[in-house]
């Protein structure tokens, strides 16, 4: 451990090996399976690290057609019917897209 990912980041800690006829979506550098479909279902042949399972999180919200946001750690965002709001908990200032967050704020838009 690691095993290095062909797109990125690393399984840690627990791997798995598949053999499966289910859609491959992800693969260790040697061409390994990690992350299988089938269906609605997804499963993930390890523990993934913080790269990687952010990747994992946004590939399986655009597969439930969700829209997310790619933060980072320290932000969050809320809407409302009207509005959308931003908390920045760190102590720096953070970019998200064009907008920069002051450290320590709840920024406040009309809704998009």
């Amino acid at each position: 451990m690691p095993v290095a990912l062909d797109r990125g980041g690393t399984i840690r800690s627990y791997r798995e090996i598949l053999e499966t006829d289910a859609e491959i979506l992800e693969t260790t550098s040697d061409g390994e399976p990690v992350v299988v479909a089938e269906g609605r279902l997804l499963y993930v042949a390890g523990w993934l690290d913080p790269e990687a399972m952010r990747r994992l999180v946004g590939m399986a919200s655009e597969r439930a057609g969700l829209t997310s946001l790619d933060l980072p750690e320290a932000v969050r965002c809320r809407d409302t019917a009207t509005e959308r709001f931003w908390f920045n908990y760190a102590t720096e200032p953070q970019r998200v897209g064009d907008k920069t967050l002051p450290p320590l704020s709840v920024t406040r838009d009309p809704h998009p």
